[in-house]
């Protein structure tokens, strides 16, 4: 603060002070009416200081109007009456901060008013910084700016002239000698223009009168004050006189200043009024020692005991930065540094540790309040040095070597007393300091706990980040690049992106290892930007596929500094590293329930095809062309869509366009006039320009697009006037389906976004082929879902229906009698429930046409219609939520089952595959008929079917014995893979990428086929599959024989039987494996997992129905036959506990999802296998890990628990019993094929000889000898017979049945 300076009606004023000021007199006269506001204590001071001392007596009307006789002659200058006078750099400032307010403005601003050129994506800070620096450069320094920089920052340039001449002498030294602030530089250039100092003859009002209106406290009645009389005028020992002398003129003016502020303090007692508010009073600010002081302590309190130190940190104190400090680190080659004001953390020790001190002085001194601060502050440092610990020794230690004696000494032990012991009193002087030495040692626990919960509470867990370049990321930032200052307008913030990761700064770590370090350099398109770590996010691999669709090019940029320096151009970046999100704002930001996410712009069309690279001049020679790569051309676009240019690749070309000239022949050859050669297909070209240059882009393209669409989608150009008709009124049911569900919402015009928020549909017209043979047409409007900006960030995982649920709901209903039911929905997805975000479309004109609105028109969407990514999910959904409100319970095990229940009985189940539901339920049952009118009334339904139903392309028929699923017409569709005769001659032959796509729909038809009703064919479909990357001719034909062979057994049905409803069921895994027979050397498993009665485990021929089978490859490498048998039967428990666990949960109800075990138990299960190896480790009471096998026993060991656990029982059966032997190796139909021709029945073979059936084969041992397949308790038995042949044992379905078959001959079964 100023020494002339007004503060609380105070003016203390010294000789020093007003000589240090050296007041000047102007000559330029003030305004009048400014001095008719000045009070009439104001008035005599005027008066006194001019040198005239006015009567007491006089009014306020006559001091003004001496006051103005004097202003009016030139002798003084009037008060300004409080009105700042602004500088030049203070204006400019105003004018940049007028111009802040927008970044439109700001930038127009730094560019006409500044001259500074810029790129437009500097933030606003960068532009008000370079704006500043502008601003210091140009402006015309003058005396009454602040310095802006150091100790005297807030103190002006006249005033720091006038007091410090050494300072402005360092600064101009430092200005001269390079870098510095541009503050300093400001300064000093005013230094070197200042004006010449001239003596004036006026006295300057404005320096004596004050203008702060300070309120003070007010002075207690009945005080007085010996400067003042009874009239109020302060009282003088001398009459004020003209002096030629300048001393004697300052020392009557410092007596007038003196008595008139006791006036004015006078004047304000008597008014009495009470303060609005009292000032504090400022702290007392520490003197400052100077610089010879610093150094004194410095030697004298440590280098005297432990030398001179390596380095010397100091924080920007005025003592600090004197050249003798420097000098004297320079001449003992100590390194000084000079630590920022904004960096505390550097010296955050020292700091933490004056803390302490005080802290400990603080509790000492409120132990003993007589205590003096000198001994409070050696008894800290003192409890400090010799108790703290820093890596297990205190301070003294780690300096000295050694822990001070009882007396804090470090003086060796002695036979003797100690001579300090000697000198203190027992009674007094020792009790004290003992006892204040324990409460000091007390006070440093007390901080150092809280020191520890201080950090305990303040400690965070910092992530690691290991971004490497190239890598797709996104950032954080508080705002977008194109908006305003307040917008959004809220403090979260979003992630912008993708960009892709140029380089990362790293720093090197004492160990000598390379960490990550704090800033992270991308690259966005045409933009450098800087970040730090903690602003960014790894791309998923979904936004990383999506990046690479979007823009593949982007993907082969050499990232090098030279190719993003070629590409970007220039040397401009952005610095965000000021846009730091907390944790809890970063996990925020990615959540889309909270903030929109990064979005790319969606392709509106068919990304066009790569540009072929210029034609290449043929030469007449016979060397081979070789087509310049096409360069990659960046586009500088910054709009809507992506970069057109392909990646550089040699496209393909045809063989004649290669072959020179001269080597076509000169004569004219028939072939080319045969109208037979050739076959004419013909396909319509767009009517329009814009879609013939699309076509023409890439006709080959165009072509197969078209003939796809033609075999699929029609075309109503092309349709008879018949056909249209029927399309005609197929549209009129779609359009009403719409309407009547209120898909869409018509906005009034205020409400319309723009067009291009707003996603397209379109209509999809194809034939609908019905079981008679017939066909229907089907119109569908969907909305064109990839236009959805935001698609990639909404849900789509829906569950459906899972055949195991399909098996085990049929089963439920044949063993309890129950009527199934099935159910189309019509228009699913326009029943869902209302659409839970903003998304807006433009219909189709019939569907606008219908709503009376405009063609074209903008319409909010209310429902999730065809086309969206998440409108499956949201029908599920609104289904879910529906049969929960009408009482229905969803299953753990399946999402997509639902079961009704009262109390423990079971009254009916459902199962939904999208638009499909199975009903199961007690026909004539009041409560499940209830239920299914809530549901028919709930939504639009097709045609309700009932005893035989195609569901999910399987036909399911029910009968008296069950139900039976076969699919007779689906593998009329698949055709064999034609190859040519001279291909056959040699299968060894490789095939082509037409024939690998031709091999692999085949086989993936056949295996859904074998997946739904053909157990039989999983085996040979899953070891094809295997062959297609390495696939040959014989492949081919082996995949023909195997659909040749589905073909001719596609009539066979798959039974669901219905036990008897005493029986109690329970479930048998048969598993099975082969080691190595696959081609890539991996190994094969089977499992079987049936439905039974408990008959069969007593040796019983019993029914089975199949719920669920696998022929797929083992997940490791197995190396022995004993590996793999072991990898599938734990497989095969794995599955065998999931079916326990679904069948209980329908049966019993969910039980406690922390305790599956407990409803796992209340279904039997059976674990069926044909090693030895593995039934022998299983069946003994403890398991050793032993062998060389140790990993498969390891493995078994999770049997080993299920037996424990969930009461698995264990059986061994010979290879030709394993009904999972079909599933293993190629060919080996023999098991299923007695299983079908047993009319799916089956019997775990006892043999306590456990002899394999190799063997059996080698001692001649027949099956019959055993009893193989006799049934001697059911009236309904089946008997083995050795030597009959296949035509002997005719199947007959319904009565006794009897097979008669030979195993000693293979081909009779």
């Amino acid at each position: 603060m100023p020494p002339y300076s007004v503060h609380e009606n105070r003016i203390p004023v010294s000789i020093a002070a007003i000589q240090a000021q050296k007041l000047v007199y102007h000559t330029r006269p003030r305004r009048l009416a400014d001095m008719d506001k000045l009070t009439q204590a104001q008035m005599v001071l005027s008066l006194r200081s001019y040198g005239e001392e006015p009567p007491k007596d006089w009014s306020k009307v006559q001091l003004l109007s001496r006051l103005k006789e004097l202003e009016e002659a030139g002798e003084v200058i009037a008060p300004h009456g409080g009105t700042k006078k602004h500088t030049p750099l203070e204006l400019a400032i105003k004018d940049l901060n007028k111009a802040g307010a927008r970044k439109a403005t700001l930038q127009k601003y730094v560019t006409d008013t500044c001259q500074i050129a810029i790129t437009g994506n500097e933030t606003m800070t960068i532009l008000q910084q370079k704006a500043m620096g502008h601003l210091l450069q140009v402006t015309t320094p003058v005396g009454e700016d602040k310095m802006g920089f150091g100790k005297y920052a807030a103190q002006t340039y006249t005033t720091v002239r006038q007091n410090d001449p050494q300072y402005c002498s360092w600064a101009t030294e430092t200005a001269r000698e390079g870098e510095c602030s541009q503050y300093l530089k400001r300064f000093v250039k005013w230094l070197q223009m200042r004006p010449e100092e001239t003596k004036h003859n006026k006295v300057d009002l404005n320096k004596v009168v004050p203008h702060a209106k300070a309120k003070s406290n007010p002075k207690k009645p009945g005080t007085d004050d010996p400067t003042t009389d009874k009239t109020g005028y302060p009282t003088t020992t001398s009459p004020a006189t003209s002096s030629t002398s300048q001393d004697a003129v300052v020392q009557q003016l410092v007596n007038a200043v003196t008595a008139l502020a006791k006036e004015v303090q006078d004047l304000k007692n008597d008014k009495a009024e009470k303060p609005r508010k009292i000032a504090a009073k400022t702290d007392c600010e520490m003197e400052e020692k100077p610089h010879q002081d610093c150094l004194h302590y410095l030697q004298e309190g440590w280098v005297q005991y432990f030398g001179h130190p390596r380095c010397l940190r100091l924080d920007p104190a005025g003592a600090f930065r004197s050249a003798a400090v420097e000098a004297w680190c320079d001449k003992h080659s100590i390194f000084l540094d000079i630590i920022p004001g904004e960096a505390h953390w550097k010296v955050g020790v020292v700091e933490n540790a004056v803390r302490g001190v005080k802290d400990v002085m603080t509790k000492l001194c409120q132990y003993e309040p007589e205590l003096s601060p000198s001994e409070a502050l050696a008894a800290a440092v003192t409890t400090f040095n010799h108790k703290e610990l820093v890596r297990g020794y205190s301070p003294a230690q780690h300096i000295l070597g050694q822990a001070p004696d009882e007396t804090g000494r470090f003086i060796p032990a002695t036979g003797s007393v100690h001579p300090g012991l000697l000198v203190e009193n027992p009674n007094g002087e020792l009790e004290r300091s003992v006892r204040l030495r324990a409460e000091a040692e007390k006070a440093l626990s007390d901080w150092n706990a809280s020191q520890r919960l201080m950090r305990a509470q303040h400690s965070r867990h910092r992530p690691k980040y290991d971004y490497i370049p190239g890598e797709l990321v996104f950032y954080w930032r508080t705002q977008d690049a194109n908006k305003g200052r307040r917008q959004p307008g809220g403090k979260h913030g979003r992630f912008l992106g993708p960009a892709r990761i140029l380089a990362t700064e790293t720093r090197q770590t004492p160990d000598g290892g390379v960490q990550p370090g704090g800033a992270v350099w991308l690259v966005k398109g045409r933009s450098l930007l800087k970040c730090s770590p903690e602003q960014l996010r790894r791309a998923t691999e979904r936004e990383e596929l999506l990046e690479a669709l979007s823009d593949p090019t982007d993907q082969q940029l050499t990232w090098t500094y030279h190719a993003v320096a070629k590409e970007i151009g220039g040397n401009r970046f952005e610095d965000l590293t000021q846009d730091v999100p907390d944790m809890q704002e970063w996990h925020r930001a990615q959540d889309p329930r909270e903030e929109a996410q990064p979005t790319r712009v969606r392709l509106k069309s068919k990304r066009p095809p790569p540009e072929a690279p210029a034609a290449v001049p043929m030469e007449e020679d016979d060397k081979e062309l070789i087509p310049d790569r096409p360069r990659r051309e960046r586009s500088r676009s910054r709009g809507h869509g992506s970069s057109t240019a392909a990646p550089s690749r040699e496209l393909p070309s045809a063989w004649w366009n290669n072959v020179a000239e001269r080597h076509w022949p000169e004569q004219k050859c028939n072939y080319w006039d045969d109208s037979s050669a050739a076959v004419a297909v013909e396909i319509e070209m767009p009517g329009t320009q814009r879609g013939s240059d699309r076509a023409f882009r890439d006709l080959g393209a165009y072509f197969i697009g078209s003939m796809k669409r033609r075999a699929v989608e029609l075309s109503e150009r092309k349709m008879s006037p018949e056909e249209k008709e029927a399309f005609r009124g197929a549209k009129a049911i779609e359009v009403k389906n719409f309407v009547a569900s209120k898909a869409f919402e018509v906005l009034p015009e205020h409400m319309k976004p723009a067009r291009h928020q707003a996603i397209g549909m379109r209509w999809i017209l194809t034939w609908k082929l019905k079981e008679d043979g017939t066909r229907k047409a089907k119109a569908r409007a969907v909305l064109l879902g990839y236009q959805d900006e935001a698609y990639e960030h909404r849900s789509t995982t829906s569950p459906v229906m899972t055949r195991q649920t399909r098996q085990l709901l049929l089963q439920l209903a044949a063993w309890k009698r129950w009527k199934v039911q099935k159910g189309d929905v019509t228009g699913a997805f326009l029943q869902s429930r209302t659409y839970p975000d903003q998304l807006y479309c433009i219909p189709c004109p019939e569907i606008c046409h219908a709503l009376n609105i405009p063609e074209g028109s903008v319409t909010k969407v209310q429902k999730a219609c065809y086309g969206l990514v998440d409108a499956p999910l949201e029908w599920y959904r609104s289904v879910d939520t529906f049969l929960r409100e009408l009482g229905f319970t969803k299953l753990w095990s399946d999402p997509c089952c639902w079961v009704l229940r009262t109390g423990e009985e079971l009254r009916g189940a459902i199962s939904g595959h999208v638009d499909d539901f199975l009903f199961s339920g007690p026909e004539g049952d009041e409560l499940w008929e209830s239920k299914l009118r809530a549901i028919k009334e709930k939504f639009k339904w097709g045609d309700w079917e009932a005893g035989k139903f195609t569901q999910c392309g399987v036909v399911i028929e029910q009968t008296k014995e069950g139900f039976e699923l076969s699919q007779p017409s689906y593998l009329e569709n698949l055709h064999e893979i034609n190859v040519n005769a001279s291909r056959k001659k040699d299968r060894s032959q490789a095939t082509n990428d037409k024939e690998k796509t031709q091999l692999r729909a085949l086989l993936g038809g056949i295996s859904w086929h074998a997946q739904q009703v053909a157990p039989y064919l999983a085996a040979e479909v899953s070891l094809l599959l295997t062959e297609v990357s390495r696939s040959t001719i014989d492949t081919i034909v082996r995949a023909n024989l195997l659909l040749e062979n589905a073909k001719s057994r596609q009539k066979q049905k798959m039974k669901v039987h219905s036990f008897a409803k005493d029986d109690e069921l329970t479930m048998v895994m048969w598993v099975d494996a082969a080691n190595a027979n696959r081609i890539d050397g991996g190994s094969t498993q089977g499992l079987f997992l049936g439905m039974t009665s408990k008959s069969m485990l007593k040796g019983e021929v019993t029914a089975v129905t199949p719920v669920a089978w696998h022929s797929q490859k083992i997940d490791r490498a197995c190396r022995s036959p004993g590996a793999a048998e072991a990898q599938a039967a734990v497989n095969g428990d794995d599955s065998l506990y999931s079916g326990r666990h679904q069948w209980s949960e329908l049966l019993y109800g969910s039980g406690s999802l922390k305790a599956p075990d407990e409803l796992v138990r209340k279904t039997g299960g059976c674990l069926v296998t044909d090693s030895r190896n593995v039934y022998d480790r299983l069946v003994t009471e403890v398991m050793v890990i032993k062998g060389a096998e140790k990993r498969t026993s390891i493995e078994l060991l999770a049997i080993k628990e299920s037996q424990m656990t969930t009461k698995v029982e264990l059986r061994w059966v010979h290879s030709e019993a394993q009904l999972a032997n079909s599933l293993t190796i190629q060919g080996g139909h023999r098991e299923y094929d007695l299983f079908y021709r047993m009319n799916h029945r089956w019997r775990l073979v006892e043999d306590e000889s456990m002899m394999s059936a190799k063997r059996r084969k080698d001692l001649g041992v027949r099956d019959n000898d055993c009893s193989f397949w006799k049934d001697q308790k059911s009236p309904q038995g089946l008997a083995w017979t050795a030597g009959a042949t296949k035509e002997a044992a005719p199947m007959a379905p319904s009565a006794t049945p009897m097979v008669a078959v030979d195993l000693s001959k293979p081909k009779a079964v």
